[in-house]
């Protein structure tokens, strides 16, 4: 369990990749 909420609220390099790709302001937010 620990491991599902660490990468919930930690997400990996490759996601952020991915999220800053399809919605960069939204992340410019976090």
């Amino acid at each position: 369990e620990d491991k599902k909420y660490r990468i919930a609220f930690e997400p990996s390099e490759k996601m952020l990749a991915m999220m800053k790709q399809k919605s960069p302001r939204k992340i410019a937010q976090y």
